[in-house]
Order: structure tokens, then sequence, then C-alpha cells
């Protein structure tokens, strides 16, 4: 698992994309992070490809619907002569469990990030009640010439006891806001409309004046709190409602 604290992944909003349905794919995984192999299945203009994946997995306190799930973010740096436009569908695949993801362009995010383009999948959620299949994930990316590129990435992973860990929390008290946390994590701040309007990373306790200051002071504010990256499982909670 790779994640950085600029990561594309860092500033979208949890949102689900489910298994779709037992896999119809078959042949071997490539090896490696992202390495592509191309194979073209179409013809005309220029075939994808996939420069990089940032992937990270978290374990999710859902504070709205009182569920604990795994959720992974996916993005994936990618190149394609004729413009990011032109790619159309991409699969997320796990031989071994035979399940795959699948979205297409009007449902994946669009990131332009220090000269490269990114395509996300911020929610990736496992079968119901269950945690990923641990190991390797093939990545199939097509345009709209249906030529494909193929990369990989790997969960690796231990799952987590949900009752072993412990969430971040935002809790009131009086006029103050207080996060209790082990150590420091990422403060993520939305507006009704769910527009990000603040991400940092910050210690646990009270929340001081000068991170106050940088909420915008309007209500319908909803935060969600993440331990930072550079965790095999990143834990996340919320949304928690942020009025003063």
């Amino acid at each position: 698992m790779a994640g950085t604290s600029n990561s594309p992944a860092e500033v979208e909003k949890p949102r689900g994309f489910h298994p779709v349905r037992r896999a119809l794919f078959t042949g071997l995984a490539v090896l490696g992070l992202a390495v592509p192999g191309i194979t073209l299945t179409g013809c005309g203009g220029a075939p994808p490809e996939i420069l990089f994946a940032d992937a990270q997995l978290f374990l999710v306190n859902d504070r709205d619907t009182g569920e604990v799930h795994e959720s992974l973010r996916l993005f994936i740096a990618v190149n394609d002569d004729d413009g990011v436009e032109d790619l159309s569908v991409v699969f997320v695949v796990h031989d071994e469990s035979e399940l795959y993801w699948q979205a297409s362009a009007e449902e994946w995010v669009t990131l332009e990030q220090d000269r490269d383009s990114w395509i996300g999948l911020p929610d990736l959620r496992p079968v119901a009640g269950r945690s990923f299949p641990r190991g390797r994930y093939r990545l199939i990316l097509e345009d709209r010439s249906l030529q494909e590129v193929e990369g990989s990435f790997g969960v690796t992973a231990p799952v987590l006891d949900p009752a072993s860990v412990e969430f971040p929390l935002l809790r009131k008290t009086g006029s103050d806001f207080e996060i209790s946390a082990d150590g420091t994590v990422v403060i993520r701040v939305y507006t009704r409309s769910g527009k990000l309007v603040l991400s940092r990373e910050v210690s646990a306790g009270l929340m001081g004046p000068d991170l106050v200051r940088e909420i915008p002071d309007e209500g319908g504010l909803t935060v969600y709190l993440s331990s930072p990256p550079g965790q095999a499982v990143r834990l996340l909670s919320g949304p928690f409602p942020y009025e003063r």
C-alpha cells in the first residue's frame, strides 16, 4: 500500500463503489506496482498508460449508519496522448476471489496534481460484512477506442478487529471542540454542498484558535478525522457535525 500526505486521495470525500459481480476476467496478474502491459483490442488513437497507482486502505467508522467497514481509496496516475477525456472505464480485479469493481468516466473523479493526471475511486467497498480480499489486484484501463492497458497493486495489510482500535473522535465541550485520538490526525472539513474547505494534519486535544479561524463561520459543516498517511490501515471516522 502506498500513500503520502499530498496524495490525491486526501482531497476527496468518501463515496462508495461496490463489487459489481463475479469477475469474468482470467489470466495472469501483472507483477509489480502499476507496471503497464499494453494489450490493443481496438484501433485508432494512442493507447492509454498507467504510470502509478496510489492505494490506501481505511477502516471506517461511519457515524451516520453506525457501521464499521473497510474502504479502499484508489487513485491512478494515467497518460493518454488523446487526452484524459478519451478514457472510458476502469476495472479493479481480484482474480483469486473472482470479484471486480467497475467505474466509468462519469463515475470516477479526475485531478491534475504535480503535472500528473489522476483518475480516482475515493471509496471502493468490499462485499457487505466482509473485508477486502488480500493479495494482488489487477487494474484494467480502457479508452473509448477499446484499447486497454493493465497494471496492478497489492493489499497485504492484516485485517483489523474494530474492537481493538481507537477511532479518532470529535467532541464538543461547552464552546470548545476537542479531538480525541492516539496521536496526530488529518482533519477534513466539508461544507453542506460537499466542498472541502480544510485539510491538514493536527495534534489531538482542544482545537486551538488558529485552527478554528481556518474553518468557515457557516452552518452545515461536517468533519472527518483520519490517522495520518504511513500506516498499513488508516482509521477514519465521521461525519461529525461542526456547529459553533
